[in-house]
């Protein structure tokens, strides 16, 4: 599925959420968000909202589920530290491999963060390892390291007043 679907998908399952949390009807959310969807992956896919999950399965079984939650086959072994303010999860299940993105906020110093998780991974393969400071005083943080089984992605944008996180595992 093109990069561009799966953005598409994840806005669709973010404004399904709304809309539900709304009032507006489940089934006519999910329909909009399928209409949409398939639009843009030239495919028909299949949208249902459970107890605030929203999942997209394609013809093809690419199964991406979006919630506010960890889910039970997280990795044991990429720790979700606790000053990560949760807003959603993403699980995807596509081609056979599964990934995973928690996207937040943070409480506490986005240099903690970033040495924390480089010294949680410190025994994995870093693969990218890159903090810049741009014009505007924002700091953005890129951290990426693979055990062969998994592959860790640390982005962190820390604009002074907040810092945005996205912290994906994908098997390899």
């Amino acid at each position: 599925m093109k990069t561009r679907a799966i953005i598409s998908i994840i806005m669709g399952m973010i404004l399904v959420l709304v809309m539900v949390a709304s009032g507006c009807a489940a089934q006519q959310a999910t329909q909009i968000l399928e209409d949409a969807v398939g639009l843009e992956a030239s495919e028909d896919v299949e949208v249902t909202v459970d107890q605030g999950e929203v999942t997209v399965t394609s013809e093809q079984g690419d199964v991406q589920t979006l919630s506010g939650d960890l889910s039970e086959d997280w990795p044991a072994v990429v720790p979700v530290h606790a000053d990560i303010e949760v807003d959603s999860v993403l699980r995807a299940d596509q081609d056979g491999k599964l990934g995973w993105s928690v996207m937040g906020t943070l409480e506490g110093s986005a240099q903690n963060i970033y040495e924390y998780y480089k010294q949680a991974l410190s025994d994995w393969n870093v693969v990218m390892d890159d903090v810049k400071e741009r014009d505007t005083g924002e700091k953005e943080y890129n951290f990426r390291a693979s055990n062969g089984t998994y592959l860790v992605i640390l982005w962190m944008m820390d604009t002074g007043s907040g810092t945005n996180i996205t912290l994906g595992v994908e098997e390899e």
